[in-house]
């Protein structure tokens, strides 16, 4: 009987320790499982999204070689035409907005997105008076949009202080489109 008891002890406590071993191995895969999602979700590089909408560059495109075919069967004038109402109406879809223009610190810091187009150079002019600064910058992709790649000046480069003004030029192969006048003070 004793043996029996012994024996029914030993078991248990068998049991008791398989039972703790399930439970961490159980407990790990929850952990891991957990791990695995918030890794997916939160933590996961994200691909970056298409530069510019496909549907509109490849319409884009259908309409200049439309626009092409319609002047290979007329005169010459009507080529010249056609391809100034090409350019224009490709510049007319590119659009350059100033999203900051002011001193920041030493520097005239200007920032301009850009939307219409995925490629071109940006062209900023500050004048007053007679006075004029010329700065020039590629278009880039930040995050979901595209920008002119920014604008720092030294406020040393301008000779006289007060109110300047400041455009943006957007140059592309097909055209280029000015953005609004925004008036800055410098220091």
């Amino acid at each position: 009987m004793l043996q029996y008891v012994i024996a029914m002890s030993t078991n248990s406590k068998t049991k008791s320790k398989i039972k703790k071993g399930v439970a961490i191995a159980l407990m790990v895969l929850v952990i891991g499982a957990i791990g695995f999602v918030g890794y997916q979700v939160f933590l996961k590089p994200k691909p970056a999204p298409k530069p510019a909408n496909e549907a509109t560059k490849e319409k884009s495109d259908a309409q200049a070689v439309a626009i092409d075919k319609t002047a290979d069967n007329n005169t010459k004038n009507s080529d010249q035409a056609a391809s100034q109402q090409q350019a224009s109406s490709a510049a007319s879809s590119a659009k350059v907005t100033i999203t900051y223009a002011g001193q920041n610190g030493t520097n005239l810091s200007v920032s301009a997105q850009v939307s219409g187009t995925t490629s071109g150079t940006c062209s900023l002019t500050a004048t007053k008076g007679s006075a004029t600064i010329t700065k020039t910058a590629p278009v880039g992709y930040l995050v979901s949009y595209y920008i002119c790649q920014g604008f720092d000046v030294p406020t040393s480069e301008f000779v006289q202080k007060g109110e300047w003004n400041v455009v943006v030029e957007l140059v592309t192969a097909s055209g280029s489109v000015k953005s609004e006048t925004k008036k800055v003070n410098i220091q």
